[in-house]
C-alpha cells in the first residue's frame, strides 16, 4: 500500500509473512501530496503528485533516498509560481504514459 498526506511524506506500507508491518518514507516533496499511483503490472514502481509542483517515481527495489523526479513545475516560467498537481494517473496499457491534473 502507499499513502501520501499532508505531512509530505510518501509511504510505501509492507506486510511480511510473519504479519509484521513494514513502512519506508520517501521524503521528496516539500507540500502536500494529493495523489499517488501504483503501475497495475509492476507493484515496484509507484508515482506521487504534489502541491508543490513535483511529480515522483519510485521504485520499491531502490533504497528510499532514491527518487526521481519526472515533473518540476517550480521553475518553469511558463506556468508561474505556485503551480500545483493535485492528480497524477498512469496508463494500463502503456505505463510509460502519465497524463497529471
Amino acid at each position: 500500500i502507499v499513502t501520501g498526506a499532508m505531512d509530505c511524506e510518501v509511504r510505501l506500507h509492507m506486510m511480511s509473512e510473519g504479519g509484521e508491518h513494514h513502512c519506508r518514507v520517501y521524503n521528496t516533496h516539500s507540500n502536500r501530496v494529493k495523489d499517488v499511483e501504483v503501475e497495475r503490472g509492476n507493484p515496484h514502481l509507484f508515482w506521487s503528485a504534489g502541491e508543490d509542483g513535483l511529480i515522483c517515481q519510485f521504485d520499491s527495489r531502490e533504497p528510499s533516498d532514491a527518487h526521481n523526479i519526472l515533473i518540476d513545475l517550480r521553475e518553469d516560467p511558463s506556468v508561474g509560481r505556485g503551480a500545483e498537481i493535485k492528480s497524477v494517473s498512469v496508463c494500463p496499457q502503456r505505463p510509460h504514459l502519465i497524463a497529471a491534473a
